[in-house]
């Protein structure tokens, strides 16, 4: 439960920051966006843990998650209205960031399902 709760952690703080860089540029701006987009996943997730009855460190983090996946298309349009004309894509930084929330969210998948199929002491 440690780990479980370790990567919990880890996908808290790395998720609002990795969504208010899609959203915003500078530093100020995401720092804030990312706390305003981090309050929001907690006070959402801990209320639908109470209405769903479920863990609220999981679903907060999924909602983070479900953040920054509405996030990507919002930052294409923004993109598009602030883009120059010839612009050149810098393909592995773009991706990075997808690669590394892909691999948080399988490690927090693992972590739970290793945990169910613990033996009972």
């Amino acid at each position: 439960m440690r780990t479980v709760g370790l990567l919990l952690v880890s996908a808290l703080m790395v998720v609002p920051v990795a969504t208010a860089n899609h959203l915003v540029i500078g530093f100020r701006r995401s720092m804030l966006v990312a706390m305003g987009l981090g309050v929001l996943a907690a006070v959402s997730g801990t209320v639908g843990s109470f209405e769903f009855d479920t863990a609220p460190g999981a679903l907060i983090v999924v909602i983070a998650i479900g953040l920054f996946a509405l996030s990507w298309p919002v930052s294409l349009v923004i993109a598009r209205r602030h883009a120059p004309a010839v612009e050149l894509m810098d393909v592995y930084g773009k991706y990075l960031w997808y690669v590394s929330i892909a691999l948080i969210v399988g490690m927090i998948v693992l972590a739970i399902w290793r945990s169910r199929r613990a033996p009972a002491a």
